[in-house]
């Protein structure tokens, strides 16, 4: 049951919270200068978004040519796509979390903190690494 509305309690104590974040940092830094944080936050975001679409599709491409699995690349660029996002969404906190999400060390650390969570859900991969075989035939009565 609380599970259930914990996606309700997120989108209403998430635009409360950077409320609270932003006429906080407004008493302590000034409303011109949070305004012109939200602001530039907000346009570097959209150039991330503006930018990085492009560089995504051609590494991608790259690696796909390559023979290569594109699956870093496309986690990689899901992560700079999501800062990129955050950036745009006027708040202290998601700026926080966007910079979390740009910054490549910690980048990284996410993407292996989700492939090694995440691994079991993989299929088998192609190199031989999941040796299970089932012998079997097939016969279609109709």
């Amino acid at each position: 049951m609380l599970s259930s509305r914990y996606p309700l309690w997120i989108l209403i104590g998430l635009p409360l919270l950077e409320l609270y974040l932003i006429a906080r940092a407004g008493q302590m830094f000034g409303f011109a200068a949070v305004l012109l944080w939200v602001l530039a936050s907000g346009a570097i975001g959209a150039r991330i978004l503006q930018s990085r679409s492009w560089t995504i599709w051609s590494r991608v491409q790259q690696a796909v040519a390559a023979g290569q699995s594109p699956g870093r690349e496309l986690l990689d660029s899901a992560f700079v796509i999501a800062g990129g996002i955050l950036l745009v969404v006027p708040g202290l906190l998601t700026d926080v979390l966007a910079l979390f999400c740009l910054l490549p060390p910690s980048r990284s650390w996410m993407a292996r903190h989700l492939q090694t969570r995440f691994a079991g859900l993989a299929p088998a991969s192609r190199n031989g690494a999941d040796t299970r075989t089932i012998d079997g035939e097939f016969r279609r009565e109709d």
